[in-house]
């Protein structure tokens, strides 16, 4: 009787075991399915603004993934990395943690900037996950290697291009380096800039006032207490 039990269990388990890595892989199909419907859109969206670059204004209508989310504000994309992406921004920094662009829960969320940005700010702030199968911001873990920091250099995000100028790991409890808890006013954000230069991995730098920055924000796997902060420098 005991024996039977116990095996009873094992097949429970492994069961168990078998649904949880099924879903897992749903999931993960279901988000890359998701990513390539959007890249297609992005790209009938390119098409279509080639067609009326003669137009001051551009018609709505040939903004596709405006309409399916009133969030949208850019498009992100590191070339020679499974980063390409739109970008969202909601009223608060949670809302696309765990949605994606389309609203629905994901554990993926959504890559979104900062509730607290606007445009044409100084410094853009960007978050996006990172887990498995290169999914959202994953691939931004492959900067904590020196070579492949020196051989992918250029983010794109919206129509401007950015020069990559630092990449750090972030502990979280250290206030000189806090970028996601800015006041309002954003009135320290070259002081934590030049913290975050002054502890780049591969370079430092001086903050220059006129230029426009990008920090892309990750978790490190297996380390809550740290994060990956890729900064750029637009061109």
């Amino acid at each position: 009787m005991k024996r039977k039990l116990i095996i009873l269990c094992l097949m429970i388990l492994c069961f168990a075991s078998f649904y949880k890595w099924v879903s897992i892989k749903q999931r993960q199909q279901g988000a890359i399915k998701m990513k390539e419907e959007l890249i297609s859109i992005h790209q009938q969206e390119l098409r279509n603004l080639e067609e009326v670059t003669e137009q001051i204004d551009v018609p709505e209508e040939i903004k596709p993934l405006n309409e399916i989310n009133n969030d949208y504000v850019g498009w992100i994309r590191i070339e020679g990395t499974e980063i390409d992406y739109p970008v969202t921004q909601a009223r608060n920094n949670e809302y696309y943690l765990w949605n994606d662009f389309y609203g629905n829960y994901s554990i993926y969320g959504n890559i979104f900037m900062d509730y607290r940005n606007a445009i044409d700010d100084h410094l853009i702030i960007i978050y996006g996950h990172s887990g498995s199968e290169r999914l959202m911001f994953t691939d931004l873990l492959q900067y904590e290697d020196q070579s492949f920091f020196q051989e992918h250099q250029t983010i794109e995000f919206m129509e401007g291009s950015y020069q990559i100028c630092s990449v750090n790991i972030v502990d979280v409890n250290k206030e000189q380096l806090n970028y996601w808890d800015l006041p309002n006013d954003w009135s320290l954000t070259d002081d934590i800039l030049q913290n975050l230069f002054n502890e780049s991995l591969y370079q430092q730098q001086t903050v220059d006032p006129e230029a426009k920055y990008i920090l892309l924000s990750t978790c490190v796997p297996n380390r809550s207490d740290q994060r990956l902060v890729v900064i750029a420098e637009k061109k």
